[in-house]
């Protein structure tokens, strides 16, 4: 049996989306750059995520969405739905934020959002997760040091219907390595 205590170090790989700081010390990369983007690539987001009440009330009133139809669960029991909304604005949020971490973690800026479609209603308990295909990756004309990307990015609960697309252009640098670098992140 070998004894653990005078084993010699060994070189431990990096796990995929980290990069090595040390011999055992990993940093997880959030965001890329202009390269790490190819055009028909679809990224799955998670970690998916339940909308609760408190996300529809807190949200709503932070928003300053406070329509019946999604905070008055009598009114909204007259509805179509028979039940409370989920507020659009709130499952943009929701899905826009979990698509973010990676395609859009080092962003300089957001270019454009364009052509969002909300096709099927969210009500709590619903789990959403989300997606997103790169539709272009390029460098900057004007500003070669950046890249912009488009991608649609597609939202979907727990049943497997679509609740939100969108596309989005931003600006990524070109170069992550160096602006992690520089901001030791």
């Amino acid at each position: 049996m070998n004894d653990p205590a005078s084993a010699r170090p060994v070189e431990i790989a990096a796990p995929p989306a980290f990069r090595r700081l040390s011999s055992n010390r990993f940093r997880e990369n959030i965001g890329g750059g202009v390269t790490d983007f190819m055009p028909g690539m679809i990224l799955e987001h998670r970690p998916a995520r339940t909308v609760t009440d408190a996300d529809v009330v807190l949200m709503g009133t932070f928003i300053g969405n406070q329509v019946p139809i999604h905070l008055d669960h009598e009114f909204a029991r007259s509805s179509q739905w028979g039940q409370p909304l989920v507020c659009s604005l709130i499952t943009l949020c929701l899905i826009g934020g979990m698509s973010t971490r990676f395609t859009s973690g080092l962003t300089v800026a957001n270019l454009e959002w364009r052509h969002i479609t909300l096709p099927a209603p969210v009500f709590v308990g619903d789990t959403l997760h989300a997606e997103s295909e790169i539709l272009s990756a390029r460098l900057s004309g004007s500003r070669p040091h950046l890249g912009v990307i488009t991608c649609a990015t597609r939202g979907f609960k727990q049943t497997g219907d679509c609740v939100l697309r969108y596309e989005r252009s931003f600006l990524v640098p070109a170069d992550p390595g160096a602006v992690r670098a520089a901001a030791d992140y």
